[in-house]
């Protein structure tokens, strides 16, 4: 019974990321802190842990790019050393919880549980989300309102961004944070649970329409056309080059770069749009930045001031941001050439997931790279790593195996 509670907690800690027990100055300790330490504590005592050794490779690889980061950016005077250290501190945080989430289910064979935990917590997300805008207009209590206390994490208001209108946001700090819960939720309820009534997904989509999150849209649609396109192709063919795929996608990170300098089309064709122009902007300074140290990046939160001055020096009609809107350029211009290490790490544990459909993979790359293209550098949140760790338990899990022998 202890173990299925632990494994239920280490899910909401990971779900409930922008909540916090404790606020220390304007840094908030993550839930996933507190289970962890738990654990770890359990683990202490027990003599010897099985682990899969591409789980520690994956690990460690991420941590030592962190630390070298780190090492570097201190030897060379990058950054600020207080906003480095925080920073590594928070982003090993997340791998740590990872590890140990992925090593304690496998441990005391909780993979059911955490799966279907997760399902539900995600599904609860979802219809209170919905519950949000009936309690918005009939003035019913929110008990959840205030549950994004994190302070670690921006917390913005529901009417915000181009829609000028109320935006479901569910127990997450911002809209636009519900796309990647939408993202995996799609992937359990199609791939794992396979519902019988297409029915089911509406709740989904109702929520995701009144989030007015371009993210949060393009996850949703991103998902039904890759079902479309696989069911068109057939996935006899993936199995068949998946090979040649697996090439494309782990070099492919010009790709991403070519997505994220795209929405610098924002800032011209939808210049009143200042969601979107911001966007753009963030985009264009962060890469004319990174230019000027591209080996090394500027460090950590290092951004805003910067983007300012740019902004001041510069003749185009551009808008300061407090953050880059996309997940290269802002590796990149946080770590340097590092940052590309990092996000192919990333990359390549997910293709080599072997128990889970190789088109999946594929479809999972792909949609997590686009949205990440005008979404931001998502994987600095815990919900990101307790995806990761979703995955990682469905592929260790017994009744979910790679059927490409049937192809």
């Amino acid at each position: 019974m202890l173990k299925k509670i632990i494994t239920f907690f280490l899910c909401i800690s990971g779900i409930f990321f922008n909540s916090t027990l404790t606020n220390l100055s304007n840094f908030g300790i993550p839930l996933t802190w507190n289970i962890s330490f738990i654990i770890v504590i359990i683990f202490f005592y027990i003599k010897k842990i099985p682990i899969k050794k591409q789980l520690l490779y994956f690990t460690f690889s991420i941590l030592i790019t962190y630390l070298l980061v780190l090492f570097l950016h201190i030897l060379f005077n990058i950054g600020e050393p207080i906003k480095e250290i925080k920073q590594t501190t928070i982003r090993s945080s997340n791998v740590v919880y990872f590890f140990i989430t992925v090593a304690f289910v496998n441990l005391f064979k909780t993979n059911k549980d955490f799966i279907k935990y997760v399902y539900y917590i995600l599904n609860f997300a979802i219809f209170y989300g919905i519950y949000e805008i009936i309690a918005k207009n009939f003035n019913l209590p929110q008990p959840l309102f205030y549950i994004t206390n994190n302070q670690s994490y921006s917390i913005v208001d529901n009417v915000q961004g181009w829609s000028r209108s109320y935006r479901l946001r569910s127990i997450w700090a911002e809209p636009s944070f519900s796309a990647l819960p939408i993202l995996l939720l799609l992937f359990l309820k199609h791939y794992y649970f396979k519902p019988k009534y297409l029915i089911s997904y509406i709740p989904i989509v109702i929520y995701s329409f009144f989030t007015f999150s371009r993210v949060v849209w393009l996850t949703l649609f991103l998902f039904i056309f890759w079902e479309i396109f696989t069911s068109i192709i057939t996935r006899r063919l993936f199995y068949r080059i998946q090979n040649i795929l697996k090439t494309v996608l782990i070099w492919s990170i010009p790709t991403i770069m070519i997505l994220s300098i795209l929405t610098l089309y924002s800032s011209i064709y939808f210049i009143d749009d200042l969601s979107a122009a911001e966007r753009g902007s963030s985009v264009y300074i962060s890469m004319m930045l990174w230019l000027e140290k591209p080996i090394l990046g500027f460090g950590y939160n290092m951004f805003e001031d910067l983007s300012k001055e740019f902004v001041k020096k510069s003749h185009l009609s551009l808008y300061p941001s407090k953050y880059i809107l996309s997940l290269l350029p802002n590796l990149v211009f946080q770590m340097g050439t590092l940052g590309i290490i990092y996000i192919t790490i990333v990359f390549k544990s997910i293709l080599n997931l072997t128990g889970i459909n190789f088109y999946n993979r594929i479809g999972i790359l792909i949609i997590f790279t686009v949205i990440t293209s005008i979404g931001g550098e998502l994987t600095y949140f815990p919900f990101f790593w307790l995806m990761l760790a979703t995955y990682h338990i469905i592929n260790y899990s017994d009744n979910y195996l790679d059927d490409s022998s049937k192809y």
